[in-house]
This record gives C-alpha cells, sequence and structure tokens, in this order.
C-alpha cells in the first residue's frame, strides 16, 4: 500500500459519517415545539345522532376514547342543532337527505383537557390527537361516533 493513495471506501466512509452527522445535528437544532400540560378545548361533533340522545350527555361529564382506552377531558359545553347530513347523493344525484323535523339532531361537546403540545398534533395520556380525527365516545352515559372539529389552546 503505497502512502498518499486514498481508497474509494475511505471516501464512502467519510461522506456518508458527513451525512450522518448532518442529519444528527439537524435534528437537535430543529424548533420542536413541547409543550407540557397545557390546557386545550376540543369542539368534537357527532353529526348524526338520534334525537333522543340529546338529554343523556350533562356538563361535566368524562369524556373518554373507547378505542384508545383513555380519558380526553370533561365536558364543558354542549350544542344541539339540527343534523348535518349531505342532502344529494354525490352517486346518484337524487336528494336522500334528512327532513327538517327529522329524528336525527347534530351534538357538538366543548372538552376541557390537559395535552402536550408537540409540532406534529397534541398528545394526551401519550396518545396522538389531530383534527378530523373520528372517535368513538363515550360521554357520560351515551355511547357515540365524533370528529374533533376545532382545536384552542389556553394560555
Amino acid at each position: 500500500m503505497k502512502a498518499g493513495k486514498i481508497k474509494i471506501l475511505d471516501i464512502i466512509f467519510v461522506i456518508l459519517l458527513a451525512i450522518f452527522l448532518v442529519i444528527v445535528f439537524k435534528q437537535k437544532s430543529s424548533k420542536d415545539i413541547d409543550v407540557a400540560d397545557t390546557k386545550v378545548v376540543l369542539a368534537i361533533e357527532a353529526d348524526e345522532t338520534e334525537v333522543f340522545n340529546k338529554d343523556v350527555p350533562k356538563i361535566g361529564d368524562k369524556v373518554i376514547d373507547k378505542r384508545r382506552n383513555t380519558e380526553i377531558g370533561v365536558v364543558k359545553d354542549i350544542q344541539v342543532k339540527e343534523s348535518i347530513d349531505n342532502p344529494m347523493s354525490e352517486y346518484t344525484g337524487i336528494e336522500n337527505g334528512r327532513e327538517k323535523d327529522s329524528a336525527f339532531i347534530s351534538m357538538r361537546f366543548l372538552v376541557n383537557s390537559k395535552a402536550n403540545i408537540k409540532d406534529d398534533g397534541i398528545y394526551i395520556d401519550g396518545f396522538n390527537y389531530l383534527l378530523g380525527d373520528e372517535l368513538t365516545l363515550t360521554i357520560g352515559d351515551l355511547q357515540i361516533y365524533a370528529k374533533i372539529k376545532n382545536l384552542e389552546v389556553n394560555k
């Protein structure tokens, strides 16, 4: 082996080491939002539920995510409105929506919670929750399918 000659494997090793160091540096220096135990208010909507369910949940009831088996928070407010339904079938073009005084309503729950806020969403009890997540919830004595529609952070 002659002195002064650089083997191709040595060059590849140095390049890979440099790439690795750049990636590690970027990961460590990125500005990651990480705020622990921040008070948040989730707006959770159940677009269609039977009208007799409107009196079941109460303000102060615990909200439990059944799929993840974790408590999300406590109901702060309940709003009951007409059902939200697509009045037109996207396949046939025939109107098949709910009538005005149908047996269905939409319910909106404002839920107080504590969460860790990161740049990829909020974490409640270690589980990631995002806008648009569809959840199976137990609110008081009611089990309901709902979607996260809004998220407010209280400072």
